[in-house]
């Protein structure tokens, strides 16, 4: 039994006339959930692994540092400009 994507759950397929033998189905069905649960929680701990506050917190500062560049920047033109409106 394989899984081809665990972030897309697929329905367990079976054959109506399987749960005439409830025992054989069963089994089945557990390995299935197991193995989709595996795979869902290695993407948990692999996205764990790579977003941290910290993270966050530093990429979130850096795009502040470069709106008030850009800011300061488009003032001081701003600035520029007028002052040679008015000459």
């Amino acid at each position: 039994m394989k899984l081809e994507n665990c972030l897309t759950y697929n329905h367990f397929a079976y054959e109506k006339h399987e749960w005439d033998n409830i025992p054989a189905i069963v089994p089945r069905y557990i390995i299935y959930l197991a193995k989709y649960m595996d795979g869902i929680c290695a993407f948990c701990t692999d996205v764990d692994s790579r977003e941290h506050t910290r993270d966050l917190r530093q990429s979130i500062e850096h795009r502040l540092s470069l709106t008030d560049e850009h800011i300061n920047k488009n003032r001081s033109d701003d600035l520029f400009e007028k002052g040679n409106i008015s000459v």
